[in-house]
């Protein structure tokens, strides 16, 4: 498991020597929509090994709501057919900048799928380490092992690299405790809905992930507050330079005209200077209101975007918490309004997130 582009495809196609086993995205963009298992011959010949590769978190198509429902409902199945999982491998890009946001979002909702009772039979992958200096990496590597997973590491989990050399995945695989059986322990999320009879929504996971939806939401909102007033002090400013120009091009015609009249017992050639020096500044305004209007018009079609991508942003947060806490009228309301907000956005190359 993890978030979209860490590596799980290539993992898997890596440990069975196929390169097409699963597909592989190559951006942000996840090939993985549902859970994949492929079936491979343990090298000990006695027994075969069932790697499973799940679509990624914060996928650009599909939201973390439905990633987890989906990843919810296979683990759900395989549970119900006495199957349970020998161990889970979460996969991190050491080549990322920073550990925060969506990825400790993840980190969270990950655990909390687990429980504190599975968090031994679980593997910390960093992967990508050809994008990165070996000093680099290590510093990172650090960080994460004495920071943010310190907390499972304390509780039973491990670190391992993922190098993408044919070795490196069964060094990984080999390091869990394949053969014993009884020591096999279902999900915490197993346990929640099929034990229990819980739905998602109710579930730890889905607790988690649903107050840290709301919590996004509530940044959004506090954007929202401050949008009537930064709107105002645009209005404001786009007016204002109008209003000047308007005013000085009244003034500016007054005095030509007073200036020609003036002239009209002057020479030829003083009349010329008179007309060309007027003739100069009248261009010269023109020229600022148009570079005036072109400013004005360029900077609020910029804001305008802006605030119809924290619109957009806002609006798949709200379709999020409505899907996981199972509002069907509002998640209706809510997708109708994103898919209008989405197809104002004409002018982006960005995918949409499909509702229905």
């Amino acid at each position: 498991m993890g978030p979209t582009g860490a590596g799980k495809s290539s993992f898997v196609n890596q440990a069975v020597g196929r390169p097409e086993a699963v597909g592989v995205g190559h951006d942000l963009k996840s090939c993985t929509t549902d859970v994949q298992a492929v079936r491979y011959p343990h090298s000990d010949g006695h027994r075969n090994i069932v790697l499973v590769d799940t679509p990624g978190f914060d996928d650009t198509c599909v939201s973390d709501t439905q990633i987890l429902r989906t990843i919810a409902d296979w683990l759900n199945k395989t549970y119900k057919q006495k199957i349970k999982l020998a161990g889970l491998l979460y996969l991190h890009r050491i080549s990322d900048v920073r550990f925060g946001g969506t990825p400790l979002r993840n980190l969270s909702v990950f655990k909390d799928l687990c429980g504190v009772a599975n968090l031994q039979n679980v593997i910390l992958v960093t992967t990508m380490w050809d994008e990165v200096g070996d000093s680099d990496g290590s510093l990172k590597e650090a960080e994460l092992v004495s920071k943010f997973w310190n907390g499972m590491i304390q509780l039973g989990s491990r670190t391992r690299r993922f190098d993408r050399t044919q070795d490196s995945p069964w060094e990984i695989i080999n390091s869990l405790n394949l053969k014993s059986l009884k020591d096999r322990k279902p999900l915490q999320i197993q346990q929640e809905m099929v034990d229990q009879g819980l739905p998602l929504e109710k579930t730890t996971a889905g607790k988690t992930l649903l107050r840290l939806l709301s919590q996004l939401f509530d940044d959004v909102k506090g954007f929202f507050r401050g949008f009537g007033k930064r709107s105002s002090r645009r209005t404001a400013a786009t007016k204002k330079p109008t209003e000047d120009n308007l005013r000085r091009r009244t003034f500016l015609s007054r005095r030509s005209s007073t200036r020609s009249s003036a002239s009209s017992a002057s020479s030829g050639t003083d009349d010329a200077a008179i007309f060309s020096s007027s003739g100069s500044s009248r261009e010269t305004d023109a020229s600022s209101i148009q570079s005036s209007t072109r400013g004005s018009s360029s900077s609020c079609s910029l804001n305008g975007r802006k605030d119809l991508l924290a619109t957009i942003t806002g609006l798949k947060l709200a379709y999020q918490i409505a899907d996981l806490a199972s509002i069907p009228f509002l998640k209706g309301a809510i997708g109708l309004a994103l898919n209008i907000a989405q197809s104002v956005d004409v002018s982006t190359h960005s995918f949409r997130l499909d509702v229905g």
